[in-house]
């Protein structure tokens, strides 16, 4: 949703001027003031996007600076590579990642259902990647246990996502059962995705929660060559002494709490001590304001911070929702929803992977581009004569130090770029 600001002063006008061009002469203040605010009300209340009110005004949206998203055409994805904390593309170009929580993406696709109108969703929101769950315990999915479970299509599967415009991050160790059932399934996950460029594998999902062990289940098994990373944290929120196994890449499932936005900044701290990429792949779930779920979130500027964090100086990260949990993107008018489209356009829309590269800098510390207030944390991305800062509360952070404003935006002006 837009900020006070962008409400009052850029969107009621805009809407003003667009029923007044289409209904010249025929009002009077009253009526004019009637309608607009008929139309602010379902902006603000229902959700509405503007696009869809300057539709209903019978005008262009895109005349008035607000025009019907279209999502960008699918098509295949060039192989990734590693390079130091990087992951690159074939021209060595550095790669963003820009994931999606799809559990249950290939239990669908299992079922014969239609996955397209999600991807295109997905893919109009800036996803890249789907992070796709193999077998599963859960009481709702009887049909998709170890045992049993249907490999055959995964390779059809992978090539359908490559045809959509999509990696996958596929993880096939989700619960604890036989060790060398585990074994068999992860060598057959590798099997195939060898011949998917793709394909990426998270072998475990918090193995310290579900009770196994990658590195274990790893021993002997031949990975040819396809990116990895074991699934393990753990280490990380115990003792810093703890050893901490790396494949490839990292995943980190960042805090819950209530920092959990700035908490972000986690998987840049253990990207910095493996040497290795490291993703936050699954930070707190986007829910529903009629959802309950411990840890569940709801505000959508926090997922801008959290994203536009991970993307100051680590590869990117994962988006994690209700929907997304089932294997589906959000609909219109879902909180879940909104939230996907503020990290689209907020974070991932206005943060490349050029920032990527950048020396941490806290405000706190000598060298900020912007100004410190205790306890609240900003973060920034810092370059030789260019900035990022991303600050964790509704507040503008101000340049200081020979830095000035280049664009600003978000919750309160909360992110920030600089040039000097």
């Amino acid at each position: 949703m837009p900020t006070y600001n962008q409400f009052v002063f850029e969107e009621i006008p805009a809407i003003g001027r667009a029923w007044t061009d289409t209904n010249p002469g025929a009002h009077d203040n009253e009526q004019l003031f009637e309608k607009v605010g008929e139309m602010s009300w379902r902006r603000l209340v229902d959700k509405k996007e503007m696009w869809k009110i300057f539709e209903e005004i019978g005008v262009n949206g895109a005349d008035y600076g607000y025009p019907k998203p279209v999502a960008p055409p699918a098509g295949t994805v060039a192989p990734l590579h590693i390079e130091g904390e990087h992951f690159r593309l074939p021209d060595n170009t550095l790669f963003q990642w820009r994931g999606y929580s799809m559990f249950l993406a290939y239990r669908r696709f299992l079922a014969g259902e239609d996955l397209r109108p999600d991807l295109v969703v997905l893919r109009a929101h800036k996803v890249n990647l789907l992070r796709v769950f193999g077998p599963l315990p859960w009481v709702e999915t009887p049909d998709y246990r170890a045992e049993g479970f249907p490999m055959d299509r995964l390779g059809a599967f992978f090539t359908f996502l490559a045809s959509e415009g999509f990696y996958c991050e596929w993880v096939p160790i989700c619960y604890e059962f036989d060790r060398a059932r585990q074994r068999a399934l992860v060598q057959h996950s590798y099997e195939i995705a060898k011949d998917y460029p793709n394909v990426l594998i998270e072998v475990a999902n918090e193995p310290h929660v579900n009770h196994t062990d990658p590195v274990a289940i790893l021993q002997g098994v031949e990975r040819y060559g396809v990116l990895s990373a074991y699934g393990i944290y753990g280490p990380y929120y115990t003792s810093a002494n703890d050893p901490l196994p790396t494949l490839d890449y990292c995943t980190i499932h960042t805090q819950r709490d209530a920092a959990w936005h700035r908490k972000a900044r986690h998987a840049q701290e253990l990207q910095h001590t493996i040497g290795k990429p490291c993703i936050s792949d699954e930070p707190a779930k986007a829910i529903e304001d009629n959802f309950n779920y411990p840890g569940g979130k709801r505000i959508p500027h926090e997922f801008v911070w959290h994203h536009a964090i991970c993307s100051l100086w680590t590869n990117g990260s994962t988006l994690h929702t209700e929907e997304g949990k089932w294997g589906r993107a959000p609909r219109e008018g879902m909180k879940q929803y909104e939230i996907l489209q503020a990290v689209a356009n907020d974070a991932w829309g206005k943060i490349g992977p050029e920032w990527q590269t950048g020396a941490y800098k806290g405000s706190h510390s000598s060298g900020s581009p912007v100004d410190h207030i205790q306890d609240v944390w900003t973060y920034s991305s810092l370059h030789p004569n260019k900035a990022l800062s991303v600050r964790c509360s509704v507040s503008a952070p101000q340049p200081i130090n020979g830095w000035r404003v280049v664009d600003r935006w978000g919750a309160g002006g909360s992110l920030v770029e600089l040039a000097r």
